[in-house]
């Protein structure tokens, strides 16, 4: 099993949250999501986990080798943003 370390923030005013998935799991041929893909959010609260499922008649198996072939062409050269007063 992968593992790395994520994090969630403040969304929108009303509340929803964004999770943040690391780079070395986006990227893993397991993973089984697409961008922007719909999925299916479980709240767990005995084990105190969120389970994040594909949707059950989801479209984005025919469309992932678009998908990965975009993150893999035109994600792994991107470069950080500077911030002010650096050079």
């Amino acid at each position: 099993m992968l593992e790395g370390k994520g994090r969630i923030w403040k969304a929108t005013a009303k509340g929803g949250q964004v999770v943040y998935i690391p780079f070395g799991i986006t990227t893993d041929s397991a993973y089984p999501f697409t961008h922007k893909e719909t999925v299916i959010v479980k709240l767990d609260p005995k084990n105190k986990r969120l389970i994040i499922e594909k949707e059950k008649n989801s479209k984005s198996d025919v469309t992932r080798g678009i998908d990965k072939s975009y993150r893999s062409q035109n994600h792994t050269n991107l470069k950080t943003p500077k911030h002010k007063g650096e050079r």
